[in-house]
């Protein structure tokens, strides 16, 4: 009997040892684990998107980026999870209404599970000039990466 139950972990181990080397039991890809230079050239190039579209005060060119379901924050406006054409329009009116200069992402995380920017820059409303931030924070799927986040503060 001892035999037999020896020759079973012999078998069981060995198959977990093949599983383990061939690599059956991998983890899957989790999002956000990608970390090629191209990836990271990608992500990049959404946030130069994101940043022209906020200086020139075009939603349109980072609009195609908002996922299904976008967390929004427009301090003094609009706080929630929105779709992505009422972030859109939500977002359009925010910028339509201000005149943007020097707005520039200072800080990028290009790479890891979060890929996110931050910075700052000035509006002018009535002849007044504000400074404000914005954080975004993008979401892989399907193997593009899409605006998940988005605060103006």
């Amino acid at each position: 009997m001892r035999s037999v139950g020896n020759k079973n972990i012999s078998i069981t181990t060995a198959v977990l040892l093949l599983g383990m080397v061939t690599g059956a039991w991998s983890q899957p890809s989790t999002p956000g684990k990608h970390t090629s230079d191209t990836d990271a050239k990608a992500v990049q190039a959404i946030f130069s998107e994101i940043q022209e579209g906020i200086n020139s005060s075009d939603v349109g060119l980072f609009s195609g980026y908002l996922v299904k379901q976008v967390s929004l924050t427009v301090t003094g406006n609009e706080t929630g999870v929105y779709s992505a054409t009422q972030a859109k329009l939500i977002l359009q009116d925010f910028l339509s209404l201000r005149k943007f200069s020097g707005f520039k992402f200072t800080t990028m995380n290009l790479r890891g599970t979060i890929r996110y920017a931050t910075g700052g820059g000035y509006y002018m409303v009535k002849g007044n000039s504000y400074r404000f931030q914005i954080y975004v924070s993008l979401w892989p799927s399907g193997g593009r990466w899409f605006i998940s986040q988005f605060n103006v503060y």
